[in-house]
């Protein structure tokens, strides 16, 4: 069940319904029983996956904390997370990677690899509820978190529909003592949900989807496309990956605020960013975290003593491992190892950079920064696009090797009407987020407009979903990670 879809638009209503007409002490049977139905929609049989991911971590949370200070046994327990875990996700998601790779390897010298590959379909979602899981374990194990006895709350913090399939990725401390909470039906908690579900319809229905119309046809056989002919659909791509995440963000957190609970924020408007590091602070916000926290500070403590090579090796990596994790490709380990590269390069004060800073108004070297970082970003992701290394190398080679070739604007198919639409609509999400400033959610931007303001600003998103909206049940492009 996508968010997009007849089927999910009443199936909300009903649990919201039931969420708040039922006892207290039922409603976590009801979110639990909607969640796993939500899930089971995709694929019956794989939400035995999550139940082996949520048995696992639930027995290794409570022998971890029952052997508090007999740390090498709280460590096998961990340890016996992290496997079980990670194997899981390796061999549904990485395996086939790994064994085709091992296959050319040992081809070349000679040698044949007899390892015959995985028939599996990718369980949706699990690269994110495995490291929702992982992060409690390894909260339990730090002592920042006691470990949850009950059952039930503990599968409803694995499996929560809102955020099951595509995040936010939370911690136990956020997510799991609202879920404990008495939540009661009130006015700002409902209207401020919804303002961010429509928003989020919005990026998806009218921007992302018709952005997908446009360039996927370019990335399917880029061979005939060079220079801003190409480089204008890379530009495109990273929006709609943009407005296609974060709308999910967006109708995730606007549906658990329905219910009372908050959700951590996970978009903060990185296409404004000015640094690299700022972007990935702004983007994708509680995956940075996660391997910030459990993969580069671990990392950066062994090999600091190396000096600025170490951190530069941690930073590189631990982008790497970003990659990765969005797929099994190398293209994605190219986008995770350049963004590395982006980042750790911060670290040097360039000369040019020494120049703008004497001689410019610190606003034009903000403007001039945030567009370098947009169009290096646009670079990066058109490893989403390619995909394999051949397309990915056609396609950087179209893009810079006929610069001059002139605007033709093929991929829109002469229809001009659209584009403008589109056009116009990313105008729209770029001037409403330039305007939230200091508010990363939508709803608190709007609730301090008059209240003509906010009207007129309701009946013009409503009109474009409506009219230029495109209903086809298109997944969402984080559901294949």
């Amino acid at each position: 069940m996508v968010f997009n879809s007849l089927e999910f638009l009443l199936f909300f209503p009903l649990v919201v319904a039931g969420y708040y007409l039922i006892p207290f002490r039922f409603r976590w049977m009801l979110l639990l029983a909607a969640s796993y139905y939500f899930y089971m929609c995709w694929k019956l049989e794989y939400v035995f996956l999550i139940l082996f991911s949520t048995l696992v971590d639930y027995v290794a949370g409570i022998m971890i904390e029952k052997n508090r200070g007999r740390r090498p046994v709280m460590t096998l327990w961990l340890i016996f997370s992290l496997v079980l875990n990670l194997g899981l996700l390796f061999t549904f998601k990485y395996f086939n990677f790994f064994n085709e790779n091992l296959r050319i390897l040992f081809n070349a010298v000679n040698i044949v690899w007899h390892v015959p590959s995985l028939n599996l379909l990718l369980p949706v979602g699990i690269s994110f509820y495995t490291f929702q899981t992982l992060s409690y374990t390894i909260e339990v194990y730090r002592g920042n978190y006691r470990a949850e006895k009950h059952p039930g709350y503990f599968a409803l913090y694995v499996s929560y529909f809102p955020q099951l399939v595509a995040g936010p990725i939370e911690r136990p401390g956020n997510l799991l003592p609202q879920l404990r909470q008495q939540h009661s039906w009130t006015y700002d908690n409902v209207t401020d949900g919804l303002k961010l579900m429509a928003w989020g319809f919005f990026k998806k229905l009218v921007i992302a989807d018709r952005i997908a119309v446009y360039v996927d046809p370019v990335f399917a056989d880029p061979s005939g496309y060079y220079g801003l002919n190409m480089l204008i659909p890379a530009m495109l791509l990273h929006i709609r990956v943009y407005c296609d995440f974060s709308a999910y963000s967006d109708i995730a957190i606007g549906a658990a605020r329905i219910m009372g609970v908050q959700l951590s924020v996970n978009f903060d408007r990185p296409m404004f960013a000015t640094s690299f590091r700022s972007f990935w602070r702004k983007w994708h916000i509680t995956l940075t975290r996660f391997v910030m926290d459990y993969i580069f500070k671990p990392l950066i403590s062994r090999v600091n003593h190396w000096g600025t090579a170490g951190r530069f090796f941690a930073i590189v990596m631990s982008f790497s491992i970003i990659g990765l994790w969005h797929g099994a490709a190398w293209g994605m380990v190219l986008f995770g190892f350049f963004n590395g590269l982006l980042v750790a390069s911060e670290s040097v004060k360039w000369p040019w950079q020494r120049w703008m800073d004497r001689f410019l108004h610190p606003r034009i070297v903000n403007f001039l920064n945030g567009v370098f970082v947009f169009v290096m970003i646009c670079t990066t992701v058109v490893c989403f696009g390619a995909g394999s290394l051949p397309k990915l190398s056609l396609i950087y080679h179209n893009i810079f090797s006929a610069p001059l070739t002139p605007l033709t604007m093929q991929m829109f198919n002469g229809d001009l009407y659209s584009m403008m639409v589109l056009l116009l609509s990313i105008a729209l999400v770029a001037i409403v987020e330039f305007a939230q400033k200091d508010q990363p959610l939508i709803s608190g931007w709007i609730n301090r407009l008059p209240w003509y303001g906010r009207w007129l600003f309701y009946l013009m998103i409503i009109t474009l979903m409506f009219n230029f909206g495109l209903y086809s049940n298109k997944a969402y492009i984080y559901f294949q990670f």
